[in-house]
């Protein structure tokens, strides 16, 4: 899984928990207070998780290949 497809992933499963938990519990506003807090909570987490999913060791360059066969003279 890349990078971007887990952090869109990650984003939109935590609005989805937050509309959901809204719709579900918008007539009970001290229960939406603490849902908002807790999702606040969750969200101050999100921006490590999202730099740990980034590869810390990029693949080294490669030196472009000696061919065996050189046309080049060697004397």
């Amino acid at each position: 899984m890349s990078y971007l497809v887990a952090a869109v992933l990650i984003v939109a499963i935590t609005a989805a928990t937050f509309a959901f938990a809204i719709r579900t519990l918008r007539l009970t506003p001290a229960r939406i207070a603490v849902v908002i807090s807790a999702i606040i909570g969750f969200i101050v987490v999100l921006p490590p998780v999202i730099e740990a999913l980034r590869d810390q060791n990029p693949p080294a360059p490669t030196a472009p290949a000696n061919p065996n066969n050189s046309s080049a003279v060697q004397r």
